[in-house]
């Protein structure tokens, strides 16, 4: 099912692509303000591959995805018929940048790395709602992530625009 979800999400993305206007002269990054991404390591990698070869930032922060679905994107990108040209570093990092940035994750099923990127917390906090989640069984709300120790409702709330609690 999961396979099926990420095939049918790479379809779309890719049908989007294809109804994007044609390239304009100047460079899409020059058009488009660079303040759209955050600071951050791999910022520059992403401005450089991304936004100047491909679409405008808008099109990297307009959703929050998971760790998988971003890597479905990049190689996408890094497949189709006028892809960019990414090093295996340069995949690693764009992955990480949007993941940290722009990431979501399932709080039932991440592990504790993914978790500690999106949802930027402590890997102790991350490692915390692992164990909690094998000894206590799924979280169905954001009241029971809240009783992770570490957590407090105010850290879940803040940050539960990137907590999922199935994996799509």
């Amino acid at each position: 099912m999961k396979t099926l979800y990420l095939l049918t999400l790479t379809a779309a993305f890719a049908a989007a692509l294809q109804a994007r206007p044609a390239r304009v002269a100047a460079p899409i990054a020059a058009q488009n303000d660079r303040g759209d991404l955050p600071e951050g390591e791999g910022r520059d990698t992403v401005v450089r591959l991304c936004v100047t070869s491909c679409h405008p930032a808008t099109a990297l922060t307009r959703a929050r995805h998971t760790r998988a679905q971003w890597r479905s994107f990049i190689n996408l990108m890094r497949y189709k018929g006028e892809g960019v040209t990414l090093t295996d570093e340069d995949f690693k990092t764009v992955l990480t940048y949007l993941h940290r940035h722009f990431g979501s994750a399932n709080v039932n099923g991440e592990p504790a790395e993914d978790l500690e990127a999106a949802l930027d917390i402590p890997a102790g906090t991350a490692a915390a709602i692992v164990e909690y989640r094998e000894g206590h069984g799924e979280f169905r709300s954001l009241e029971d992530l809240a009783a992770v120790p570490g957590l407090t409702r105010e850290a879940v709330e803040s940050r539960k625009n990137r907590i999922l609690f199935k994996p799509w």
